[in-house]
């Protein structure tokens, strides 16, 4: 029913059932109610680029989460949006976390704007900063040298980044992991919605006039729902795996080879991480 257009629809639908001396029907009135997708992002995925050694550049691509607009957990799909590069500066006599950012920029599909302020923090500090939606477990994991990049930009912007720079401690801490996010997870069926799916976009609508665009790639919608319905099943299942000690040991031996990927950063305007945050509560 992807097809159908936002609005509330009804019919009615007649049964019909024949016996051996007598036939019988019923009537039933059917109402859908088809909802218009809520749209949060832009969300930037992308890399380090390890070519370019003067600065700390990330790039990627664009996604947003379309989700029912009374309820930002149910998600239903993503859909690719373009790209996305993050410069980031920072300041050269606080090395590591906690480094203030002196400048940069973060760039979505060409409309560039200036990074004014922002820090590079612990993320260890982030959970508990989110605590109240939290297993308290959560903000005494350890979370290795993965950090959280907050920043402002000079159009009002504020903005989150994911800053995943230590995938070994992360591999290895799965198996304590799972089973605190396997604790946030509803065993009870979700309710269903039925979304829309989004037509194409003009990239050139609502963008800055002079402004640059980059061309995203053919629009892809991957739905989410099937994936997140899933979850609370596979959870158990997932967890008994990872305590097999032939696993862990598997684990133990492929997780020094991901500290050959390039750190990893995941941006997001602030008010999407924390009414995603919200959703938990």
């Amino acid at each position: 029913m992807d097809d159908l257009e936002a609005g509330t629809y009804t019919a009615t639908i007649t049964v019909t059932a024949s016996g051996l001396f007598a036939s019988a029907s019923a009537t039933i009135d059917v109402t859908l109610e088809v909802i218009e997708p809520k749209v949060m992002g832009p969300i930037g995925i992308g890399m380090l680029n390890i070519l370019d050694t003067s600065t700390e550049n990330y790039g990627g691509f664009v996604v947003n989460l379309l989700t029912n607009p009374d309820d930002a957990m149910d998600m239903q799909a993503i859909e690719t949006d373009g790209c996305f590069n993050l410069m980031l500066q920072r300041g050269d006599e606080i090395p590591g976390l906690g480094t203030p950012l002196t400048g940069g920029t973060l760039d979505i599909n060409g409309e560039s704007n200036q990074i004014i302020e922002g820090v590079v923090a612990d993320f260890t500090g982030l959970m508990a900063m989110m605590g109240g939606a939290l297993p308290p477990e959560l903000t005494s994991f350890d979370w290795g040298d993965n950090a959280a990049v907050i920043f402002a930009t000079d159009d009002g912007g504020a903005y989150i980044g994911i800053l995943l720079a230590d995938l070994p401690t992360l591999l290895t801490g799965l198996p304590d992991l799972l089973p605190l996010l396997g604790g946030m997870l509803s065993d009870e069926e979700a309710e269903v919605t039925s979304l829309p799916a989004p037509s194409g976009k003009d990239p050139t609508v609502g963008a800055p006039t002079g402004s640059v665009i980059n061309e995203p790639s053919p629009e892809l919608v991957i739905p989410l729902k099937p994936i997140l319905n899933l979850l609370p099943t596979l959870m158990p299942v997932m967890i008994d795996l990872l305590s097999n000690e032939t696993v862990i040991g598997i684990i133990d031996i492929i997780a020094p080879l991901t500290g050959l990927i390039p750190p990893i950063m995941i941006v997001m305007p602030m008010n999407v991480l924390l009414e995603l945050f919200s959703g938990l509560m």
